[in-house]
């Protein structure tokens, strides 16, 4: 018969945990938060872009260019002035959004 003998276990080394970010860590952070700013500051450029000339289209039409809902060219032979109104896309946005 033979004899088992158990096998000596050795516990290991604790491991040394830093808080320390590798170099790469760092690189991409700055890659991601740069991007990230460019986004931000792009976005931020065409909303004010978006703003300006849009005050000149609303003071030109007037207030019924939001709330109108008729959209009808200009017929000059008829001397009809053109009238615009995104009344009904804005409501079909807007029901559409709490639809689905």
């Amino acid at each position: 018969m033979s004899v088992i003998t158990p096998e000596v276990k050795t516990t290991p080394k604790p491991r040394v945990i830093t808080t320390e970010p590798r170099f790469t860590d760092k690189v991409f952070r700055a890659v991601v938060t740069s991007g990230g700013m460019v986004s931000f500051v792009l976005l931020g450029l065409i909303g004010f872009f978006l703003i300006y000339n849009g005050f000149e289209a609303i003071r030109n039409a007037g207030l019924g260019f939001i709330t109108g809902f008729d959209w009808v060219d200009a017929i000059p032979e008829e001397n009809q002035p053109a009238s615009y109104g995104i009344g009904a896309m804005l409501y079909g946005t807007i029901v559409l959004e709490f639809w689905q």
